[in-house]
């Protein structure tokens, strides 16, 4: 599927929820990425398609007011920051939307101790998430992934094996339903798991 950024806002829409999804298999056998060809890629009707991460390119998507304040209520949250001379639009979405590309810096990870708050630099913007942007191998068209992986897990798992993958890793059941029986649409967060491309290398 070719996404160009003139692209009409319904199609950018099923481009960003379509790429969003890397298919994973588990517990067993992985798919979203090589380690040792250290290769990117995702599934489309079972075919594999590579991608290769634009440099200095993130997509990212902008915490609010009620979000930050909801991450520092919990314990071990994560939230980044970007300065806002590295933000840009992408002119296929609206204004309103909270995803932004950002160019020539990486999102920075705030630190905080338990009972404080999130502090941000001077001419910064918070952040939830970060993901790399990405080209089609052979395709100048780039792909803006969300945080969200489809996991689709082997028949024989059980709910303790799936509970126990949340717990392990950085993912949260957005409880998104499917049709289809064991698959589950996972979010992706933290400062090492922000390439949801690079989370089969952790599993």
């Amino acid at each position: 599927m070719k996404v160009n950024n003139t692209g009409a806002p319904k199609r950018a829409a099923i481009f960003l929820m379509l790429i969003s999804l890397t298919v994973l298999f588990l517990p067993l056998v992985c798919y979203g990425q090589n380690s040792q060809a250290k290769e990117l890629y995702y599934y489309v009707s079972g075919d594999k398609v590579f991608v290769d991460h634009v440099p200095g390119e993130y997509f990212v998507q902008l915490a609010t007011e009620s979000q930050i304040k909801s991450l520092e209520s919990k314990k071990d949250s994560i939230l980044f920051e970007v300065p806002l001379s590295s933000l840009y639009k992408l002119n296929f979405l609206p204004d309103s939307s909270p995803y932004r590309v950002v160019r020539n810096i990486v999102p920075k990870a705030l630190t905080r101790s338990k009972q404080e708050d999130f502090k941000l630099s001077q001419n910064h913007a918070a952040v939830l998430w970060q993901t790399p942007v990405v080209k089609v191998r052979g395709s100048e068209d780039k792909l803006y992934p969300l945080n969200r992986i489809l996991v689709r897990f082997k028949a024989s798992a059980t709910q303790e094996e799936i509970s126990t993958l949340l717990e392990q890793y950085p993912l949260r059941d957005t409880k998104t339903s499917s049709k289809r029986p064991g698959r589950f649409v996972f979010e992706v967060n933290g400062p090492v798991w922000d390439n949801v491309f690079h989370l089969k290398m952790y599993l």
